[in-house]
């Protein structure tokens, strides 16, 4: 019996490190992306010009748990909007984004004042900027809230003495247009828009930290997410780590290629004397290939995390991405399993992940 057992487990063990669970989990998305078609002229590059410092409307900070007494109150957050830089195209709800910020708990350094639900305003202490560093999280694709970047990356580092800073992605959650029903853009100029948007937002949330004084700088993410933090790291002025998890070269590797073209709406793009996926192709090379940018200013604090069985980002496309940022095979690590196994289960190494591409960045301080 007991072998028996062993050997159930063993085959359900199997199924869930194959890429099985990407193939199933395509099959349950009835929407499709793309069902509006090319839309608009698709806007195509990302933002070049320096990046600015944005005017951040903070609210106040809150404690999310408190169990008594303020020493248990080991992280506090807060939450702040500022507008887009680039606007030109972009639904009025698109325009602001919105980020949550999350600091460790410290018993000296810089005091706020926060509100806890149990034993309302608390005078409490984090880090100051010189002795923290500061790490933008981008989404992943479906994330469009902050729930699951909090578990992943708030949880894990605050309590390494990092600063968490997540960004919600343009045309998701409070900035999700009218006329997209869920968060599978509608057009594929909605799709250039989103990546062009998140890119510039993210350089903008670096800016605003470098001019905080924060001790170091980092960007994190996960497939979709990590693609586009490649991006800002790559055209941020700056030495910049870099923490990439499931990362493609290239939004087509997973659109037109992968697993996820099962759920584009190829008939809403069809134009006569077009072949459809190869104009795809096109596009999305020229709006998401990382390998037309140079590579970021530190190539040494750059971490990539890939998954052996992923169906949506496969393999080879890590390692492309690793050939031109040039990354030694020490910064590549792998996990088991396919995409959706990986964000579920691997919380930890992509939180890791981050600790060690900051530990890479040519100073004294250890993180």
């Amino acid at each position: 019996m007991h072998f028996a057992m062993s050997g159930r487990w063993k085959l359900w063990g199997d199924w869930l490190l194959g890429g099985a669970v990407d193939k199933i989990g395509i099959c349950f998305n009835a929407e499709k992306y793309f069902s509006g078609g090319w839309g608009d002229n698709v806007k195509e590059g990302f933002v070049t010009l320096p990046p600015c410092v944005p005017a951040v409307a903070w609210g106040e900070w809150r404690c999310p748990m408190c169990h008594g007494a303020n020493h248990c109150v080991q992280r506090v957050s807060r939450r702040g909007t500022f507008r887009t830089r680039d606007c030109s195209g972009l639904h009025e709800t698109v325009q602001i984004a919105h980020v949550e910020q999350w600091m460790p708990v410290v018993s000296k350094g810089l005091q706020i004042q926060t509100t806890c639900k149990q034993h309302g305003r608390l005078q409490l202490s984090v880090p100051l900027p010189e002795c923290t560093p500061f790490v933008v999280c981008l989404p992943h694709t479906g994330d469009e809230w902050y729930e699951a970047r909090e578990q992943i990356y708030a949880h894990r580092l605050c309590p390494r003495g990092m600063c968490i800073c997540l960004l919600m992605g343009a045309f998701y959650g409070l900035r999700r247009p009218p006329h997209q029903p869920t968060h599978k853009f509608v057009t594929v100029s909605d799709f250039a828009l989103l990546g062009r948007t998140n890119v510039e937002d993210t350089r903008s949330l670096l800016a605003w930290a470098q001019n905080q004084g924060f001790a170091k700088l980092c960007v994190a993410g996960i497939s979709m997410g990590a693609s586009m933090g490649a991006v800002a790291v790559q055209l941020f002025p700056g030495k910049v780590a870099l923490a990439a998890g499931l990362i493609g070269c290239s939004a087509a590797d997973a659109y037109v290629h992968g697993c996820m073209a099962h759920a584009v709406d190829w008939q809403a793009l069809q134009q006569p004397g077009q072949d459809t996926k190869q104009a795809l192709h096109a596009i999305m090379e020229r709006c998401s290939n990382l390998t037309q940018l140079p590579p970021p200013q530190a190539p040494e604090a750059v971490v990539l995390v890939g998954a052996l069985s992923d169906q949506y980002v496969p393999p080879a496309s890590v390692r492309k991405v690793a050939q031109h940022f040039q990354c030694s095979p020490q910064q590549v690590h792998w996990v088991p399993g396919g995409h959706i196994v990986a964000i579920t289960a691997a919380g930890d190494a992509f939180a890791d992940a981050v600790s060690v591409a900051l530990r890479a960045l040519p100073d004294k301080m250890n993180f």
